[in-house]
């Protein structure tokens, strides 16, 4: 079975798999300026999304749990004569407030790694 975040409530269990977080992350970013695109990362899925020209949400995301938090890697394209570090920076806290809003999860760790310019 694959890793998903779980919270226990009261009325019974609440289950998100890793796909539908790495989309909400995937929103997240691609909201805030200076964000062009994702980079694929070797995936084929990912690859052949990018040469049909199909944007995706999930290419260049991977989400795993670790310790009841979530950790989100995002390998972005960003635009040319922007800040590289003010953009990262605003990534990872517009996704962990957006995540933290969406799912209640209380850590959340975002790396962001910047593989082009564009």
């Amino acid at each position: 079975m694959r890793p998903v975040w779980r919270m226990d409530t009261p009325d019974g269990v609440i289950r998100v798999a890793p796909e539908a977080i790495a989309r909400l992350a995937g929103y997240a970013a691609g909201e805030v300026y200076g964000v062009v695109d994702f980079a694929p990362r070797g995936r084929i899925k990912d690859e052949v999304s990018e040469r049909l020209g199909r944007r995706t949400y999930r290419r260049g995301i991977d989400v795993s749990v670790e310790d009841g938090g979530l950790r989100v890697t995002l390998y972005l394209v960003v635009r040319y004569g922007t800040k590289i570090s003010e953009v990262a920076m605003n990534v990872q806290a517009h996704i962990r407030h957006q995540l933290r809003e969406a799912l209640g999860v209380g850590e959340v760790r975002v790396d962001v790694f910047v593989e082009g310019v564009r």
